[in-house]
């Protein structure tokens, strides 16, 4: 800025914008991490969702990394089919955005019990001897005689 003698006077100033926006948290209620099912079992995913200043815009459920759920809205239950249901670690996810575009995830690993349909079957076989009493054409077999 210049005055009317023709000095100029500088000042600095330092603006930091603060993100006020507080990220949004979730999780998954049901079924724990760890858990173990049966193939037959019903398996129901709990979450739930909120933002302290502002509203959860979008929830998505993840199995093994594939999106099998949008919703807006939270709590929710979605039932696990029985092909996502192939034995071994499968991984659920849920990921929360708020309406700024935050988002927040949380994650459980639940075990499917049982063989895969890949798994190779191990068979043990016992070979088989014929009977001792009994002779080739299947009848009962007499003691041996001696003759002298």
């Amino acid at each position: 800025m210049e005055n009317s003698r023709g000095l100029v006077a500088k000042d600095m100033v330092t603006v930091t914008l603060v993100d006020k926006n507080a990220a949004p948290v979730c999780s998954i209620d049901e079924p724990a991490d760890g858990t173990s099912f049966e193939p037959t079992d019903a398996i129901v995913v709990k979450g739930t969702g909120s933002d302290e200043d502002g509203t959860i815009a979008k929830a998505v459920l993840k199995i093994n990394d594939k999106a099998v759920e949008s919703v807006a809205t939270v709590p929710f239950e979605y039932t696990l089919t029985d092909e996502q249901k192939e034995p071994g670690n499968v991984k659920i996810s849920l990921e929360v955005t708020d309406n700024y575009g935050k988002t927040a995830t949380d994650e459980v690993t639940i075990v499917i019990l049982g063989r895969s349909a890949n798994s190779p079957t191990r068979v043990t076989a016992k070979p088989t001897r014929p009977s001792r009493s009994a002779n080739r054409s299947g009848s009962p077999r007499t003691a041996p005689t001696c003759r002298r």
